[in-house]
């Protein structure tokens, strides 16, 4: 079983969740909607042939804090994704949608799925050996002598 089984996923998330405080999982949720942001802004980056050093120029900032936020190591203000609005010449459609409906096709699904895609070794990581979680879902570094073989599901 790989990680693009939605089931298996939205299991792993939830487990993950179950074991968190509610300031950490504030802390997800927000880097899940900055990434569902980057994830558009990518998209429209790659089309162009723009990388994130010439993204920084556009946007008047440095290329190591545009590096930071694809990381998850800072997460993007309003005036930032107003800078990249401007610079890329785009407009963000926002749209409210209660929980309930929501469908497996919603766009944040597509992003979690990506992220868990993105991130399967530290997940799988974080799930097995209940790593310590504040702030550091999406981005966890491990050094190689606490690198384990990966196990086919």
């Amino acid at each position: 079983m790989s990680l693009s089984n939605s089931g298996f996923a939205e299991k792993s998330f939830k487990d993950l969740s179950d074991s968190i405080s509610e300031s950490d999982k504030l802390m997800i949720e927000t880097r899940l909607l900055m990434y569902r942001f980057l994830s558009e802004i990518d998209k429209i980056t790659s089309e162009r042939g723009i990388n994130r050093k010439e993204l920084a120029k556009l946007t008047r900032t440095s290329a190591s804090y545009i590096t930071q936020l694809y990381q998850g190591k800072k997460i993007i203000n309003l005036q930032m994704l107003t800078r990249i609005k401007k610079a890329l010449d785009v407009d963000f459609k926002i749209e409210i949608v209660s929980a309930e409906r929501k469908t497996k096709s919603d766009v944040a699904e597509r992003s979690v799925m990506k992220i868990a895609r993105a991130v399967q070794k530290n997940v799988a990581h974080m799930a097995v050996h209940g790593a310590n979680l504040p702030g550091k879902l999406i981005q966890s570094k491990s050094s190689k002598s606490e690198r384990r073989p990966q196990k086919t599901l």
